[in-house]
């Protein structure tokens, strides 16, 4: 981390790891990324990343803020200050699903509460580019204000029944006041073999990275697209609680 005079208060970036070694570029992209004078970092790591995001929140947490960052994600230096810049609660970085059919992890509407939510497409998200309220966005690049904590009651994140820990703990916070945004503008790299990252340049969609390789997907949200419900899981399988 490089740390910068911001004019932002001091914070803490929190690291929920799996027990698996992941990606290369996220460890280049932490170490680059810009962040208030004062800010700590804490890696927690362990098979149940919702754990790891209630041990960083409990025991870790020093500051005004608690950015999350997941291991397989990759930031550009300017991501944690754009989001702080907006001086909002809760506001998420944008970033896709890391696989096919690489879906915004963005949900702009809850079919059914507590079971399905819809997501949003990339052309709505190329529409309304910057701060964008939503229902949930993804915890793997997510900046959380202490008030947040200090209020809602624990668990803050929990995988189950359904539900991702990112969406339980978007509907926790919303049941108790608080708005959930996303920066279309900050855009995150999620990392497998290849990075994908959102492209909301005309036509929106997403940029696979192929080591020197680049390739767009655009994404035209067709009428088979625009009927397609993604469940709570964010696109990632279950993990062990």
């Amino acid at each position: 981390m490089i740390a910068v005079e911001s004019g932002h208060p001091k914070g803490t970036v929190g690291v929920a790891q799996g027990e698996l070694a992941r990606y290369t570029d996220f460890d280049i992209s932490l170490d680059s990324l810009y962040v208030p004078v004062g800010t700590t970092i804490t890696r927690v790591k362990g098979p149940s990343v919702s754990r790891n995001r209630n041990t960083l929140a409990l025991e870790y947490f020093q500051g005004e803020w608690l950015f999350f960052v997941d291991d397989d994600q990759v930031l550009r230096r300017d991501t944690l200050l754009r989001l702080l810049a907006h001086n909002v609660d809760i506001v998420g970085a944008l970033y896709s699903t890391k696989h096919p059919p690489f879906i915004p992890t963005v949900f702009k509407d809850e079919l059914e509460p507590g079971k399905l939510y819809r997501h949003a497409f990339w052309s709505a998200l190329g529409a309304s580019r910057g701060l964008t309220p939503c229902v949930a966005v993804g915890t793997g690049a997510m900046l959380v204000r202490r008030r947040v904590f200090e209020t809602i009651p624990k668990p803050w994140f929990h995988w189950g029944q359904g539900e991702s820990d990112d969406v339980f703990f978007c509907r926790k916070a919303r049941e108790h006041g608080f708005k959930i945004h996303v920066d279309t503008n900050a855009v995150v790299g999620h990392a497998s073999t290849n990075v994908i990252w959102p492209d909301l340049d005309d036509p929106p969609g997403v940029a696979i990275q192929m080591n020197w390789l680049a390739v767009k997907l655009p994404n035209d949200d067709d009428e088979a697209a625009a009927e397609h419900v993604f469940d709570q899981t964010l696109g990632r399988e279950g993990e062990p609680q």
